[in-house]
């Protein structure tokens, strides 16, 4: 039986989630970003996530929702973890009713899935880990997304995860292909557990992907005296 919040409770609980999240986003937005706008944000998420539910840890799926993805790997890694785990969907695609049927089915109550969002560094703000389960992938650029925001990830080792890690040392928690619900729901523990990992992923991405010193980059290249930064 689902237990509800009294008002009063559920207001507190909502307050205190949209100030983390909104620390979270001042850790790591760049200089000059819109506070007010983070703020709404901030509170449009956490009421979001209490609306229906109540939540301790929330694992993500952020992307075009694609079957060809494997995004059900969030819903069953929230099975496996048991109480006080949510799956997030946050996206839209083709097959987007479809997965969120199947979603629901393994998670019940304990899934929400919303719309896409253009400031996406906001929904992976509020996030505790991402998934992604993708046997193929060119960046990943969600998981670079998630880095940059400072959220764990938990990812198949596709992209350039390989090549950074050989340079950098962990990067994500690594999970094989067509991992089984009881090695996503480990991956997510580890994942969540090693903030020393977080804050590396973090800097890296900060270093190397965000858009200014990708622009950087770009011009370098261009002009012909790119100095690879990674």
């Amino acid at each position: 039986m689902k237990r509800s919040f009294k008002q009063s409770e559920k207001t507190s609980q909502i307050d205190l989630m949209a100030e983390q999240i909104f620390i979270r986003i001042c850790v790591t937005a760049q200089h000059g970003f819109d506070a007010a706008h983070h703020v709404k944000r901030s509170y449009e998420l956490a009421k979001a996530f209490y609306q229906n539910i109540e939540v301790v840890k929330a694992s993500s799926e952020i992307k075009a929702v694609d079957k060809d993805k494997k995004p059900l790997a969030t819903a069953e890694a929230v099975t496996e973890l048991g109480a006080g785990y949510h799956a997030v969907y946050v996206g839209d695609g083709n097959q987007r009713e479809k997965v969120a049927a199947d979603v629901v089915s393994l998670c019940g109550d304990r899934a929400t899935v919303l719309p896409r969002v253009e400031d996406v560094g906001t929904a992976l703000a509020a996030m505790d880990c991402l998934v992604s389960a993708s046997p193929s992938e060119g960046g990943p650029l969600s998981v670079m997304e998630a880095w940059l925001a400072g959220c764990p990830v938990v990812s198949t080792c596709v992209g350039v995860i390989p090549e950074l890690e050989a340079k950098h040392g962990s990067l994500v928690s690594l999970i094989p292909f067509d991992p089984s619900p009881l090695e996503l729901a480990a991956a997510v523990r580890d994942a969540i557990a090693d903030r020393d990992r977080v804050e590396r992923a973090r800097r890296l991405a900060w270093n190397t992907f965000s858009a200014s010193r990708m622009t950087l980059d770009y011009e370098a290249l261009i002009r012909g005296n790119h100095v690879n930064q990674s």
